[in-house]
Parts: structure tokens; sequence; C-alpha cells
């Protein structure tokens, strides 16, 4: 009879602990998505170099929000810098065709890959 009552009264501490990770779990993902959400919240994050970086990009795209491709560099802000520059110097730059040529076949060629970006 002890056996069937320590043995109940394990699992309901277990099964309590796994609601508590659960609500937890439940709390982080809310807030995550928030977070996503309201991305200004996270402009306090990007300092220094990388702020600088995106303070370039904007400079020179005349945009406001920096897109997801340009953030996945956020990690290495020199690299960002060279990326930035690369992407103006190639994809901007005149030559044949104009830069809102570029972007149309960029967009196209992203729709036709499934890239968010």
């Amino acid at each position: 009879m002890l056996a069937v009552i320590f043995a109940v009264s394990l699992y309901s501490r277990l099964a309590s602990f796994v609601l508590v990770l659960h609500a937890l779990f439940i709390l982080w993902v809310v807030f995550g998505a928030y977070l996503a959400w309201s991305r200004p919240v996270l402009r306090w994050l990007h300092t220094g170099e990388v702020a600088a970086a995106y303070d370039f990009w904007r400079a020179g795209s005349g945009r406001h929000q920096v897109p997801g491709i340009i953030k996945c560099f956020g990690a290495r802000p020199d690299f960002l810098r060279q990326v930035i520059e690369f992407s103006n110097t190639v994809h901007f730059s005149e030559g044949h065709l104009s830069r809102r040529h570029k972007e149309m076949i960029a967009s196209h060629v992203s729709y036709l890959n499934r890239c968010p970006y």
C-alpha cells in the first residue's frame, strides 16, 4: 500500500513538473513571437560595428528596415560591411541593366526559389 502511495505521489510530482515546463515553454514562445512582431524592441541589441554597418546599408538603400538577408551577417560586422559593399558594387552599379531591372530579376528569382528574402 505504501509503495502505491509513493508511486502516485512521484507520478503527481513528475506530472506537475512537466506542466510547469510546458507553461514556461509557452511563455518563451509567446515572448519570442512578441519580440519578432515588434522588431524595434530589438534595436538596442544592434550597437557598435553592427549598428554602423546597418546605418551604412540604410544610407545606401534609402530604406528604413534592414532585410533579414543582411541581418544574417550581423554576427560578423566586418564581413557584413564587405557584403554590403560587394552587393552595391555588383548588383546595383549602373551597367547594361538599370538598378530597377536588376531588382525585378532578383525578386523574380527569389520568388521562383521560394526565398522569403
